[in-house]
């Protein structure tokens, strides 16, 4: 949620960092649902996934002719359209069967299973070393 609030606030001076924050301030995405999760309270383990890292999956996937531009708006679409704490890889690739048939679908399986990234965790590790850097040269 910081990177949305980030660019809520930017024109207060709030500093926004990393791709998810570049999203919202270019306005490419503008729901809280896009980085909403769920997660195990005892384990802390997620138990769904957010729909920007389903997105920059899916993008790359396009991006390597995995499937179409098309493709890759229905999926997200199709995936857009679930309740948050529902969303996982398992049906997003369950969509994309009926999508791109099983044959195709299989591929974008083999993609997800090599490519998928937690884009949140990276940008949350991009927030530390910013802090970090802001600290050290005291502009903060």
């Amino acid at each position: 949620m910081g990177a949305l609030r980030a660019a809520e606030l930017s024109d207060f001076g709030m500093i926004g960092v990393g791709k998810v924050y570049e999203m919202y301030a270019s306005g490419a995405i503008d729901g809280d649902d896009e980085v909403a999760l769920v997660f195990n309270p005892e384990t802390l383990e997620a138990m769904s996934e957010p729909l920007v890292n389903i997105r920059l999956t899916i993008s790359k996937a396009a991006a390597k002719d995995v499937i179409s531009e098309a493709e890759a708006n229905e999926l997200v679409g199709e995936m857009k359209a679930v309740y948050f704490p529902e969303r996982s890889y398992s049906l997003l690739l369950g969509k994309a069967r009926k999508v791109l048939g099983r044959n195709r679908a299989r591929r974008l399986k083999e993609f997800v299973g090599k490519n998928a990234k937690d884009l949140k965790k990276s940008d949350a590790l991009m927030v530390i070393a910013t802090i970090k850097t802001l600290i050290k040269s005291e502009e903060y």
